[in-house]
């Protein structure tokens, strides 16, 4: 079952789930009920601009500069 679930090709986690459940039933025991996989969340970056890094004055000419740009 590993080696046919590394070669599904899926858009989402929920069509890949879906795609592996299906495998699952048909090539393992037909009496067995197939659980769902939990839903995956996603890894995302969160960008708050609430907190600003302390640099030296150096640094902030060469980053003032740079967003000039």
């Amino acid at each position: 079952v590993t080696e046919l679930a590394e070669a599904i090709e899926a858009d989402d986690n929920e069509s890949f789930a879906a795609k592996v459940a299906t495998i699952k039933e048909s090539y393992l025991n037909k009496d067995t009920t197939v659980e769902a996989t939990p839903e995956v969340d996603a890894i995302t970056e969160d960008s708050t601009d609430e907190e600003k890094p302390v640099v030296s004055g150096q640094m902030q000419k060469y980053l003032d500069a740079m967003s000039r740009i």
